[in-house]
């Protein structure tokens, strides 16, 4: 899989190139270092190479002298906040104490049903090759991709991918403000669900976890819309009851949704 470093808003893995967003380009923090390193370690875990493709030389050749200087970099921390220009608007980047799963309301019953977050390939009677050539899977990501269940950092607005879904395209500014419809949010402690037995680090995502998670042992909070309440409130188990946190998203948009939820999240 390639990557590509240059100047970027976000950072993404799109039709099998990584293209890898830097906080001060050309400048590489030793943070950004670990997240590729982390990249490359995975790629190299499924038989994939990783060239790299950078204008700028200098850092090009920092990066491939560190590549063999994997060791020191293996235990940099995540810092409090990842800046990135999307989320501005409220935190000024992604915060790291929380990570989330976000589904639609068909998906979170099934996950009541069972008690447990699960990878594609263990939700869909299809095989991960018919998975990966659905037309939901736009980015073309890898089969090996379906055998995960992908977090991203707490305050990110994954409610973006389930109006996708619903509305069968990218959603547009406009409909974060007029046809908002939130998901349903698991939130976990990342310092916690780091030590999942299954966790692996792909240096895209925050974190992801092979198979499954019981969230019996692992959810912090599930974050639910007052409005979805009729339709989940005979699915959830009882043992998740003290878990269970229902936001009113009426009149909202989803950056300021999604500043609702999160401070609920930090709410002890």
């Amino acid at each position: 899989m390639k990557i590509v470093i240059k100047e970027l808003d976000t950072k993404e893995v799109w039709d099998q190139v990584l293209y890898f967003r830097l906080e001060n380009y050309p400048k590489i923090s030793d943070y950004e270092m670990k997240c590729l390193i982390d990249f490359i370690s995975y790629e190299k875990m499924y038989q994939r190479d990783c060239p790299i493709e950078c204008e700028d030389k200098e850092l090009l050749s920092f990066i491939y002298k560190e590549l063999d200087n994997k060791d020191w970099y293996k235990d940099i921390n995540v810092p409090k906040i990842i800046k990135i220009p999307l989320m501005n608007k409220n935190y000024g980047g992604y915060l790291t104490d929380y990570v989330s799963h976000t589904t639609d309301i068909e998906s979170a019953k099934s996950i009541f049903k069972s008690g447990k977050l699960k990878a594609a390939y263990l939700v869909s009677d299809k095989s991960v090759e018919e998975l990966q050539k659905e037309k939901r899977n736009a980015a073309n990501d890898p089969i090996d991709y379906f055998y995960y269940v992908m977090f991203a950092w707490g305050n990110h607005f994954g409610d973006s991918l389930v109006m996708e879904r619903e509305l069968k395209r990218f959603p547009t500014s406009l409909d974060y403000k007029i046809r908002f419809k939130p998901g349903i949010r698991f939130i976990f402690k990342y310092d916690k669900l780091i030590h999942h037995p299954n966790c692996v680090f792909d240096g895209v995502l925050p974190l992801k976890i092979k198979d499954s998670v019981i969230l019996k042992d692992w959810v912090y909070k599930i974050i639910i819309p007052k409005e979805y309440y009729s339709s989940l409130i005979g699915y959830i188990p009882q043992y998740l009851f003290d878990r269970i946190h229902y936001v009113d998203d009426k009149g909202l948009d989803i950056w300021d949704y999604n500043k609702k939820v999160y401070e609920l999240i930090m709410e002890e």
